[in-house]
């Protein structure tokens, strides 16, 4: 089983903290939970099917809970396909939508009223038309990269980490999650290495497959863990393929360090972990935790 968390200081081994603890990376609690906990289970890693005509019953996409995709060779006609949404307006970041309601970006190709254009900078970049602005759809953060500006500095609780550079609100998209696609076969052997050297970039993504920041990915690994968490991820389907997007779990500010919780419970807990709750105490662990809420210079 890969670890889930990382410690990148030796430094932080001098601190004790009851929750806090330096990360290299954003951890899965999916894939811990998956044979035990049915919220929690992995998405399916979706491949197109190749029926002609309508899908049937032994259609791949129906046998593995999935709708059809635009990238299925069945026929458009086909009861099985995703529809997309026909929501009105800036409607699409609500549970009325269908798409944000199945964890989807709204996809242009197929929702009635959501649409991309080319904006006025002639740099040819996917933006917003001038003339359609009170209608954009809310619900294409990744398929559009509209992220916020995340800074990289030496963290308040240990090591490095990542901070926002403007404030954001809570549910705010803050940014994608990125690394290398690799197998769970190979995410396993890493993992046994990550162990040892007390630090892991492995996120879980889909039954198939994991994401590992470790050699490629963006300053959003460097976020720290807090049971307290000013953020949080979520899976979501786009254009065919899961992503990892990270939300604000409430009002940020600009500057503040950015947290996950990485969902460990007693008998998942590393042992680098162990011996941070061990030495901690809570009253350390919620002042630090203030500190690092404090505004700092970050590096770009």
């Amino acid at each position: 089983m890969p670890s889930k968390s990382r410690s990148m200081s030796r430094k932080s081994k001098s601190k004790k903290f009851k929750y806090s603890s330096k990360s290299c990376g954003l951890p899965s609690k999916w894939k811990r939970r998956r044979n035990t906990d049915e919220k929690n289970k992995l998405e399916k890693h979706y491949t197109p099917c190749e029926c002609e005509g309508a899908c049937g019953k032994q259609c791949p996409c129906r046998l593995n809970g999935f709708c059809c995709e635009k990238y299925c060779g069945c026929s458009k006609l086909c009861k099985n396909r995703f529809g997309g949404c026909q929501c009105t307006k800036s409607q699409c970041r609500s549970r009325h939508c269908p798409c944000f309601a199945a964890s989807r970006d709204c996809d242009p190709d197929v929702c009635r009223n959501c649409w991309v254009s080319c904006g006025d900078g002639g740099d040819g970049d996917l933006g917003e038309s001038s003339y359609r602005g009170e209608d954009q759809c809310e619900n294409m953060m990744i398929l559009l990269r509209k992220q916020q500006k995340i800074l990289w500095a030496r963290s308040d609780v240990a090591g490095w980490g990542a901070f926002l550079k403007a404030p954001a609100n809570k549910n705010d998209f803050l940014g994608e999650y990125t690394g290398e696609v690799i197998s769970h076969i190979e995410a396993d052997k890493r993992g046994k290495f990550y162990d040892r050297v007390d630090f892991s970039y492995l996120f879980n993504l889909n039954d198939t497959y994991c994401l590992d920041a470790f050699r490629k990915g963006n300053k959003l690994k460097f976020a720290n863990h807090a049971s307290k968490a000013n953020c949080y991820g979520k899976i979501v389907f786009v254009n065919g393929d899961h992503h990892v997007a990270i939300f604000a779990k409430e009002r940020i500010e600009a500057g503040e360090e950015l947290f996950f919780d990485y969902g460990y419970d007693e008998d998942s807990r590393p042992p680098w972990l162990h011996r941070l709750l061990d030495d901690g105490s809570k009253e350390d662990d919620d002042a630090t935790f203030s500190q690092a809420k404090a505004k700092k210079h970050c590096s770009r």
